[in-house]
Protein backbone atom coordinates (compact mmCIF):
# COMPACT_ATOMS: atom_id res chain seq x y z
CA UNK A 1 0.00 0.00 0.00
CA UNK A 2 1.77 3.49 -0.76
CA UNK A 3 1.79 6.03 1.43
CA UNK A 4 0.04 9.47 0.99
CA UNK A 5 2.35 10.84 3.65
CA UNK A 6 3.87 14.35 1.58
CA UNK A 7 7.30 14.23 1.94
CA UNK A 8 9.35 17.02 3.26
CA UNK A 9 12.71 18.30 3.17
CA UNK A 10 15.04 20.65 5.05
CA UNK A 11 16.93 23.78 3.34
CA UNK A 12 19.99 25.06 4.99
CA UNK A 13 21.09 28.00 3.33
CA UNK A 14 19.34 31.07 1.40
CA UNK A 15 19.17 30.91 -1.94
CA UNK A 16 18.45 34.32 -2.42
CA UNK A 17 21.13 35.87 -0.25
CA UNK A 18 23.66 32.70 -0.05
CA UNK A 19 23.93 33.60 3.54
CA UNK A 20 26.10 30.65 5.33
CA UNK A 21 24.36 28.88 7.94
CA UNK A 22 25.53 27.27 11.03
CA UNK A 23 27.03 24.03 10.39
CA UNK A 24 27.11 21.44 13.45
CA UNK A 25 28.42 17.73 13.18
CA UNK A 26 25.03 15.36 13.42
CA UNK A 27 27.03 13.27 16.08
CA UNK A 28 27.27 16.32 18.50
CA UNK A 29 23.35 16.77 18.05
CA UNK A 30 22.72 13.55 18.37
CA UNK A 31 24.59 12.67 21.46
CA UNK A 32 23.64 16.32 22.87
CA UNK A 33 20.38 15.82 22.81
CA UNK A 34 20.32 12.46 24.37
CA UNK A 35 23.29 13.25 26.99
CA UNK A 36 22.95 17.28 27.75
CA UNK A 37 20.53 18.88 29.71
CA UNK A 38 18.50 21.36 27.63
CA UNK A 39 19.92 24.39 28.85
CA UNK A 40 23.72 22.82 28.27
CA UNK A 41 22.26 21.94 24.15
CA UNK A 42 20.76 25.23 23.83
CA UNK A 43 24.69 26.71 24.94
CA UNK A 44 26.45 24.40 22.73
CA UNK A 45 24.30 25.25 20.00
CA UNK A 46 25.18 28.88 20.70
CA UNK A 47 28.66 28.18 20.55
CA UNK A 48 28.90 26.13 17.05
CA UNK A 49 26.82 29.71 15.93
CA UNK A 50 29.75 31.73 16.75
CA UNK A 51 33.20 31.71 14.72
CA UNK A 52 36.69 31.95 15.54
CA UNK A 53 37.63 34.44 17.64
CA UNK A 54 34.28 35.11 19.43
CA UNK A 55 35.07 36.18 22.51
CA UNK A 56 33.29 34.23 25.24
CA UNK A 57 31.17 36.43 27.48
CA UNK A 58 28.80 34.64 30.39
CA UNK A 59 27.04 37.78 30.27
CA UNK A 60 26.17 37.80 27.44
CA UNK A 61 25.25 34.07 27.41
CA UNK A 62 22.97 34.59 30.53
CA UNK A 63 21.09 37.14 28.73
CA UNK A 64 20.37 35.34 25.81
CA UNK A 65 19.17 32.48 27.30
CA UNK A 66 17.50 34.15 30.28
CA UNK A 67 19.80 32.23 33.01
CA UNK A 68 21.87 33.20 35.54
CA UNK A 69 25.94 33.35 35.33
CA UNK A 70 25.86 30.67 37.49
CA UNK A 71 23.60 28.55 36.00
CA UNK A 72 25.64 29.14 32.71
CA UNK A 73 28.89 28.29 34.60
CA UNK A 74 26.88 25.34 35.31
CA UNK A 75 26.44 24.61 31.48
CA UNK A 76 29.61 25.13 30.70
CA UNK A 77 30.96 22.75 33.11
CA UNK A 78 28.45 19.86 31.76
CA UNK A 79 29.74 20.40 28.89
CA UNK A 80 33.16 20.01 29.51
CA UNK A 81 32.44 17.14 31.43
CA UNK A 82 30.84 15.53 28.92
CA UNK A 83 33.54 16.31 26.13
CA UNK A 84 31.75 18.97 23.99
CA UNK A 85 33.72 21.40 25.64
CA UNK A 86 37.71 21.91 26.53
CA UNK A 87 39.39 25.23 27.19
CA UNK A 88 42.95 26.09 27.81
CA UNK A 89 43.94 28.77 30.79
CA UNK A 90 46.81 31.39 29.65
CA UNK A 91 47.39 35.08 28.28
CA UNK A 92 44.45 34.38 26.38
CA UNK A 93 41.56 31.90 27.51
CA UNK A 94 40.83 29.55 24.02
CA UNK A 95 37.94 27.83 24.27
CA UNK A 96 37.09 24.35 21.84
CA UNK A 97 33.75 23.48 20.70
CA UNK A 98 32.95 19.46 19.67
CA UNK A 99 34.03 16.48 20.29
CA UNK A 100 35.85 15.96 17.21
CA UNK A 101 38.09 18.58 18.11
CA UNK A 102 38.04 18.27 22.36
CA UNK A 103 39.30 14.91 21.39
CA UNK A 104 42.55 15.92 19.49
CA UNK A 105 43.22 18.75 22.56
CA UNK A 106 42.96 16.27 25.66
Amino acid sequence: MKSNAKKTTIVKKSVVDNMYMTRIPSSDLERGYRELSANAFKLLTYYYSKGDGWDFDIDEMARVFDLTKRAVMGCIKELKDKGFLHYSKGDIEVYIVGTKLVGEYT
